[in-house]
């Protein structure tokens, strides 16, 4: 199931960003990757793309099960794309820390989701936040360092990574 695509309006350019859900994890994956691998069609359009492309990778991600249900949202919006690359073995730590903090960013309705990698690129985490507008981003995150706790949150979980980035995409 397609949650969404994007492309990148500041930071990685020429980067398209899709996010599917296969509702029965590893095994509804398994079975696309099978039905697409032995589907001819499919296998020219990704001949034809691989020649477009400069580098292609995937993950397989867990939600957070703090962060809630990845829910539409109406048009128009800007989506922020922010990836930590963690230390290993500080993703429960991590957990632990946002399931909190992710209670001082709600007001603003931004949180898309919250991800982590099972395979891939290990100790990932993927935050996808989603804003009318760049001042209301600046807006947003402001509003956070207001709220008592926000500051414990940012405190405990910087130590923790390794190296972060930050897209802004766009439907």
């Amino acid at each position: 199931k397609l949650l969404g695509s994007w492309t990148t309006q500041i930071g990685q350019q020429d980067q398209v960003v899709h996010m599917f859900m296969h509702e029965n994890g590893y095994e509804t994956y398994e079975k696309t990757y099978r039905h697409g691998r032995n589907d001819p069609g499919l296998s020219k359009v990704l001949q034809a793309m691989d020649k477009l492309l400069a580098k292609r990778y995937n993950h397989l991600c867990q939600e957070f099960g703090f962060w809630g249900d990845v829910k539409p949202r109406s048009g128009g919006n800007i989506y922020e794309l922010r990836t930590y690359h963690l230390k290993p073995g500080s993703l429960l730590e991590w957990a632990q820390h946002w399931a909190k903090g992710i209670n001082y960013r709600k007001d603003y309705n931004e949180p898309v989701c919250g991800l982590f990698t099972q395979i891939g690129e290990l100790y990932t985490v993927h935050h996808i936040w989603s804003y009318k507008d760049l001042p209301t981003r600046s807006e947003a995150r402001e509003s956070a360092w207001g709220q008592p706790g926000w500051d414990e949150c940012v405190m405990h979980t910087v130590p923790l990574i390794r190296h972060m980035d930050s897209d802004i995409l766009t439907p």
